[in-house]
């Protein structure tokens, strides 16, 4: 059996969005993600880090990155299309199907 990948901690000053499921059992955090720029990121933009886990295990359900508006990095908050995305991520681990994004 594989080792079960764990929720890391990452600076909160780099936290973007952070919310839970309806049953806050699951949360999704979204952090500015500090890699060094490429081409690519000059291209895209800023990009995130989207993590969801288990709120009392700590167990990692899903980790990837993407681009982010200029909003969600420099105010006020993310877009609409955003939180959208985000609650359909974490969507896809909660037996309802349904969040509190």
């Amino acid at each position: 059996m594989s080792e079960q990948r764990r929720y890391e901690d990452l600076p909160p000053s780099r936290v973007i969005f952070q919310d839970t499921s309806v049953d806050e059992s699951l949360a999704l955090t979204v952090w500015l993600d500090n890699e060094p720029e490429t081409d690519l990121m000059k291209e895209l933009g800023a990009m995130g880090t989207v993590r969801v886990y288990d709120i009392q295990s700590g167990e990692l359900y899903h980790q990837e990155r993407m681009p982010l508006s200029r909003s969600a990095v420099y105010g006020p908050g993310p877009n609409d299309d955003e939180v959208e995305r985000w609650s359909n991520i974490i969507s896809l681990f909660t037996d309802e199907g349904q969040t509190g994004l």
